[in-house]
């Protein structure tokens, strides 16, 4: 919840201000094949069918925006799941060695359990919560307008919507 994430990173503040914990807000974007053709105009007295077929070529991003620099980390993968999760994770965490991360995302059941789980308790063993090397907070479920890459996103894909054809 919002107020959560807001107490949360006032209590933080002097460790994120000086660097030793680093807040990125997460998300992952599908990218389908299509995605530059999404739109179609037709006479308004003219029915228009259009055959819809669910076999998608997509590209899955991994996607972090960090709080304080707006530096954005991009990572391609084949899919979103719990073991890519993971792997962006890791790689978060070699690109920030001995800081502590933040890490703000969506309710997808992958950020939470199964492998992330597991990934969780591995590299917070024995810790206390306020030196968890990695720490997660859920947005609001439903509520991507508090998650800021979602325009990132938006950005990208109307980019290539406007370009698709260069």
């Amino acid at each position: 919840e919002k107020k959560e994430i807001e107490a949360v990173l006032i209590q933080h503040w002097d460790r994120i201000a000086g660097g030793d914990m680093i807040v990125y807000f997460v998300d992952e974007c599908h990218v389908l094949g299509d995605t530059a053709v999404g739109y179609g105009w037709a006479p308004s007295n003219q029915r228009v069918t259009v055959l819809v077929q669910n076999n998608h070529e997509r590209q899955t991003y991994f996607g972090a925006l960090q709080m304080l620099t707006g530096e954005f980390v991009l990572a391609e993968y084949p899919t979103a799941n719990g073991d890519t999760t993971v792997a962006f994770m890791h790689r978060l965490r070699h690109k920030h060695p001995g800081k502590q991360l933040l890490i703000l995302w969506d309710n997808v059941l992958y950020h939470y359990q199964g492998d992330m789980k597991e990934f969780l308790l591995d590299v917070n063993a024995f810790l206390e919560p306020d030196a968890w090397i990695v720490t997660c907070i859920r947005f609001a479920p439903y509520a991507s307008e508090q998650n800021p890459i979602e325009h990132v996103w938006q950005i990208g894909k109307q980019y290539v919507r406007a370009l698709f054809h260069s």
